[in-house]
């Protein structure tokens, strides 16, 4: 007779050692690496393929600890990350991986990007580390299997995945955020208090608009059964909370001129003028991220287990008091973040990273319907979380599939310089742009820093191969150039034309109707390696999410003057 040994999950030395959270750590690093090195500067275009990731590096290049300088002189951000990429970059160049003290502009291009590299690697641990951190948290208040729920979640939610291969703020911002309210939760007394209140003034040192959420989260869970303690408290917290913003932010008070400047722009201004057309005519903010941007954000399947999860909450009574202190927290930084960007002009999908891992604890929070039922309607319901974890597995995948190219700009500057290569006419092929390219512009150039490049960009369209004109919307202005090719992103013509802005209507009217052949270039989320494309959201995705694939046109203005077939 064979006789099975069973061993309780609990006496598996990968839980007992607490080796399951660097797993699940490793993992998500690893989905968050591959790909990394998707549209790096190169001599082919100087600047990546991400629009903010230059104003991230560009402070790194300027900072000098060695002549007692480490003023950004940029402070739309906090400077926290900057720095920590800044000393990332020492370290690189002390073990010989990287040299940006080289003079030849060929080879500084490479160590440019490999900047970049190391940027996006920093992105992508302190992504998979909020991965760990979140599994840590509900293990604590909610045991395993709704910590893996979670963790799975948040490893694979769409955008945090996306963003974490980028070198940008927001998701290093997210790890600091979840560990000022995790410690909230589990560090206790006055020690717990200021540890607590100074990670929280680090996470504000990389993007200010989480600090007066974080700080009030904070000073929430304060007693005030003796006042005056409470006072003395807060007033504590309040200092520490300051302190670690210092340390993030040294120069808010070194260079104050410098960060005002930047902080009433990007605080008071930014958020009040919009962004160009991008937000224009787009509702009520509100509906807008919780209809728009969230479903892209977390896909439809993790919307559906955020309901399961929120429908578990209100029906379960009696916590423990780690769990009530974990939905309290949770719930009140969520509405004090998410108050200020409804009422903003400035919408970007992105501005929900620090809500995803407390998206995903609620989501998780599911588990508990299965209990909640009887009979069939239990399983209906672990069916339906599993269809759901599912769902958001392989919209993660999908994702990921855009940083496996080709990218739609390579692939349409690869078809348009074979144009221009075997050109035999004697004339030559004239190429058109709406304006200066930035990161959206197939590389034809190597200046794509939009305004960043402008002078770059005028000075080589005296030396290039081939005629470039710029026609904005005047489609007069594209019969005196005579172009033979005009390329366009949606990132160009989107907006404009949602708008129903009358130019911009006229101007795609005439050329999509005189021009004799549209060639398009784009790329779609798909289940690699299998060609299947899928859509985890409701329409297209958002604007700072289409930043891997945007879609690209090459309008054939003129192709009577070439009369063979291309």
């Amino acid at each position: 007779m064979t006789r099975t040994l069973l061993i309780p999950i609990q006496h598996f030395d990968l839980l007992k050692q607490g080796s399951l959270p660097f797993f699940l750590f490793l993992v998500a690093l690893m989905l968050r690496l591959f790909g990394l090195t998707w549209g790096l500067p190169s001599s082919r275009h100087l600047h990546s393929f991400h629009p903010d990731e230059v104003m991230v590096l560009s402070p790194v290049l300027r900072m000098n600890i060695f002549d007692g300088d480490l003023n950004p002189h940029f402070f739309n951000y906090g400077s926290l990350f900057l720095y920590i990429i800044y000393f990332a970059r020492l370290l690189s160049e002390g073990i010989g991986f990287l040299d940006l003290s080289v003079r030849d502009f060929g080879v500084w291009v490479t160590q440019w990007g490999l900047l970049h590299l190391i940027g996006r690697f920093l992105s992508a641990f302190f992504g998979a580390a909020t991965v760990a951190l979140l599994f840590v948290w509900v293990k604590r208040t909610s045991g395993l299997i709704p910590a893996l729920v979670a963790a799975i979640l948040l490893t694979t939610y769409p955008l945090h995945l996306q963003h974490s291969h980028f070198a940008t703020v927001d998701v290093p911002l997210t790890f600091f955020t979840t560990l000022t309210l995790y410690g909230i939760v589990f560090w206790g007394g006055l020690t717990g208090l200021l540890a607590t209140a100074f990670v929280g003034g680090l996470a504000s040192a990389i993007k200010y608009s989480v600090a007066p959420s974080l700080f009030l989260s904070i000073l929430s869970t304060l007693s005030l059964a003796d006042k005056r303690v409470a006072l003395k408290q807060m007033g504590l917290a309040f200092g520490v909370f300051l302190l670690g913003f210092l340390v993030g932010c040294p120069y808010a008070v070194f260079a104050f001129n410098e960060f005002f400047r930047d902080f009433y722009w990007e605080t008071f201004v930014h958020s009040r003028i919009g962004h160009g057309y991008i937000f224009q005519e787009t509702g009520n903010g509100y509906l807008y991220h919780l209809t728009y941007n969230l479903p892209a954000a977390i896909g439809v399947g993790g919307c559906v287990a955020l309901l399961l999860g929120l429908w578990a909450l209100s029906k379960r009574a009696g916590r423990p008091a780690e769990d009530q202190l974990t939905l309290k927290v949770s719930i009140i930084f969520a509405l004090l973040y998410f108050l200020p960007l409804g009422l903003a002009q400035v919408r970007f999908c992105r501005y929900l990273m620090p809500l995803l891992p407390l998206i995903a604890l609620w989501s998780a929070r599911a588990v508990e319907a299965s209990s909640l039922g009887k009979g069939i309607g239990r399983r209906l319901n672990e069916v339906l979380l599993g269809l759901c974890v599912f769902s958001v597995l392989l919209s993660g995948w999908a994702v990921n599939s855009l940083f496996a190219g080709p990218d739609p700009r390579n692939e349409a500057a690869d078809w348009v310089m074979r144009q221009v290569k075997e050109n035999r006419s004697d004339l030559p092929i004239t190429i058109a742009f709406h304006d200066v390219p930035w990161f959206y512009t197939p590389p034809i150039t190597p200046f794509n820093g939009g305004s960043k490049t402008k002078e770059g960009f005028e000075a080589w369209t005296k030396e290039a191969p081939f005629p470039v004109r710029l026609v904005g919307f005047d489609w007069e202005n594209i019969r005196e150039a005579q172009p033979v090719l005009f390329i366009a992103s949606d990132f160009e013509y989107h907006d404009p034309l949602r708008l129903r802005l009358p130019e911009a209507v006229r101007f795609y009217q005439i050329i999509e109707s005189e021009a004799s052949q549209i060639v398009e270039f784009r790329l779609t989320p798909s289940l690699l390696p299998l060609p299947i494309p899928f859509l985890w959201t409701f329409g297209g995705l958002p604007h700072d999410m289409k930043y891997v694939n945007p879609d690209i046109k090459v309008y054939w203005v003129n192709q009577n003057r070439f009369p063979e077939s291309r």
